[in-house]
């Protein structure tokens, strides 16, 4: 039997599923709890399958990444910065720990609360609440005891049917075909190859795996006494909607034999990209479509555009406006956060290496290696801005560990030295630098909701809010009068500046149009924004034509007889 499920009216399905699908079923297979979107709110619905409409969760606002407790009487999710809990038939929330669980969640027996943190391992807390104990500490020296996978990073837990692993996707190198299944051992957290270039495990029979390859789920025999796979996996169903970076899917079963998707392709697949004017009209800037991710990076001069490509791994190009040609500049590891040189002679970016190894890293034309300015280990160092004397980087630092914000920091070229910009506890981000070098634009969210900032560029000094109601991806037009940045309907909105008498003040805010209407995929802004063009106007990756289809989560009941009965005979 098969149905669909409909988030509440006037709401959707959350698109945002990098590593978390935000989808989780009851181990009974009678209801399943998504996470669903209005006006630019998130919160958890729940659809009751004796019932016909799926109802809001009260008091779920923010929360992410649901996941039910093994008796099906508890819900666990992800609420900000923390890992919270409440009874599933509704009830007072109680919060376990100060964590932020975005890469998978899991409550297995034994009451405890499992989450992958990525590069920071797999962790978990007593689901009565505690200090947090790490399991895993991912790192280029840990190995699986078969000596098969390196594991660099963990995400995406799932219970196993013996109750004493869990199995995990850990990946060893920069691509989608980097990333394999593993069982961990609870007891002292050994891990086993389970099956390679695979993602997303899940249990649909104690006997019957799933995994994702791309937008696939493929279903292979299982061992549970064992924790290894029997036979050779098989195509169960395709496509469906699967993440970018890491094909984590939106996929959830139980050991009941339910199994919940939401169909659609690869995110990001099948994109243009588009200049868009302030009025909100798309231009093709290329004719073929293509696997964008992140945001694109105009060159001063504005002739050449920095985009980067997911297609098996990250690939970084520069496309010449003019004659609408891409030029690969490097393939090497990953590269985030890639700007221009002041000059455009060159392109500054954080440099994952193949290694793991992290590096802020100069890239010249015509070579194949990098200058490397600046090595560093446990956390990002995004470039923002080269200095307008070309001195330094502004610089973003994002640390690997969860309970950390964002700051801001200035690198010097001269002595390699580091200095804090804006560190006040907040998470701040997306700095831009006026061409007098005297003021930063920034956002914050120091006010307990993200808004748009202007302040000297030395700490220590007075901040203007720009924004009134929220606000992210704040961009500096090249003359450093205007800036314009995304309000929480993903509206474009344009605010004039003056700073005259030697302080800021917001002359005009002006609401242009709004990105979505545009053909602009909103998730994709909200998380690696766009570009401005010198001449006025946006660049940004346009929306495919399939994720403008309304996302819907599809149910079947008992898939495990139609598997084993459509599986080939051998």
């Amino acid at each position: 039997m098969r149905f669909t499920v409909a988030p509440p009216e006037g709401s959707t399905f959350s698109a945002s599923i990098a590593r978390s699908a935000n989808l989780t079923l009851s181990p009974a297979g009678d209801r399943v709890v998504f996470v669903a979107e209005k006006a630019g709110r998130a919160f958890l619905c729940v659809r009751r399958f004796s019932e016909s409409v799926a109802q809001p969760i009260p008091d779920t606002e923010g929360a992410s990444n649901p996941c039910f407790s093994p008796d099906g009487r508890w819900l666990a999710f992800q609420q900000g910065s923390r890992l919270m809990k409440l009874p599933a038939d509704g009830g007072p929330q109680q919060t376990l720990c100060e964590a932020t669980p975005d890469q998978g969640l899991v409550w297995v027996p034994g009451g405890r609360v499992l989450w992958g943190g990525g590069q920071t391992g797999l962790w978990s807390v007593s689901a009565n609440g505690g200090t947090p104990t790490r399991h895993v500490e991912p790192g280029p020296q840990t190995v699986t005891v078969d000596g098969e996978t390196k594991v660099l990073g963990l995400v995406a837990p799932v219970a196993a049917p013996d109750g004493k692993h869990v199995l995990a996707c850990v990946w060893d190198g920069p691509g989608t075909e980097n990333y394999h299944v593993v069982s961990i051992a609870l007891e002292d957290g050994s891990m086993r190859t389970v099956v390679r270039v695979a993602t997303e495990p899940r249990f649909v029979a104690p006997d019957l795996l799933l995994f994702t390859r791309g937008s696939t789920v493929m279903s292979v025999g299982f061992d549970p006494e064992r924790c290894r796979v029997t036979g050779e996996p098989s195509v169960a169903l395709q496509p469906v909607l699967t993440d970018q970076w890491s094909d984590t899917a939106c996929i959830a079963a139980t050991l009941e034999g339910t199994f919940a998707f939401v169909a659609g392709a690869r995110q990001g697949s099948g994109r243009r990209l588009v200049s868009v004017d302030e009025a909100g009209k798309a231009t093709p800037l290329l004719d073929a479509v293509d696997s964008f991710y992140g945001a694109p990076t105009v060159s001063p001069d504005g002739r050449r555009v920095i985009v980067v490509t997911l297609r098996k791994k990250l690939e970084l190009w520069v496309l010449d406006v003019e004659r609408r040609s891409l030029a690969l500049v490097t393939s090497l590891g990953d590269n985030y956060s890639p700007i221009w040189s002041n000059d455009g002679s060159s392109i500054l970016a954080n440099y994952l290496t193949e290694q793991g190894e992290n590096q802020l890293a100069r890239w010249h034309p015509g070579r194949t290696e990098p200058e490397i300015l600046a090595r560093f280990e446990g956390e990002n160092r995004m470039p923002q801005q080269e200095l307008p004397d070309g001195s330094g980087l502004l610089v973003r630092r994002d640390e690997f560990d969860e309970t950390s914000t964002g700051d801001l920091l200035l690198f010097r070229h001269a002595d390699a030295s580091w200095t804090p910009v804006r560190n006040r506890g907040a998470d701040e981000a997306f700095g831009r630098i006026t061409p007098d070098g005297n003021w930063l634009v920034y956002s914050s969210d120091e006010s307990g909701r993200t808004e748009i900032y202007v302040g000297p560029l030395a700490p220590g000094g007075t901040n203007l809010q720009i924004s009134t109601g929220g606000g992210i991806q704040p961009r500096l037009s090249r003359d450093g009068s205007c800036v314009y940045f995304l309000d929480p309907q993903f509206a474009m909105v344009r605010a004039r500046l003056s700073f005259e008498g030697g302080e800021p003040r917001v002359v005009e805010l002006k609401e242009l149009f709004n990105c979505a209407t545009a053909g602009a995929p909103t998730h994709l802004l909200e998380i690696s924004g766009y570009d401005l063009l010198p001449g006025g106007g946006f660049v940004w990756p346009e929306r495919a034509p399939w994720e403008s289809n309304p996302l819907q989560i599809q149910v079947i009941l008992n898939w495990p007889t139609e598997l084993r009965a459509s599986a080939p005979r051998r």
